[in-house]
């Protein structure tokens, strides 16, 4: 299983959203929300089902198989 960074940045910019306010809205700071798009984190489960809500996307949409 591996998180996928890009998509997380494609949706967010798709919406319109700034990392502050992605960030903000899922209970991380810029600075965590930066490394998760470029993919230099993992998240946690919590991390990306609240991920999920900000975008309205089921958690397994930011998971590679």
């Amino acid at each position: 299983m591996k998180f996928a960074s890009d998509r997380l940045k494609d949706l967010r910019e798709s919406n319109g959203y700034t990392q502050e306010y992605v960030a903000e809205q899922s209970g991380l700071s810029r600075q965590q929300y930066m490394q998760l798009e470029k993919g230099k984190h993992t998240p946690r489960l919590e991390t990306i089902n609240s991920l999920a809500k900000v975008f309205n996307v089921p958690g397994k949409f930011f998971i590679e198989e």
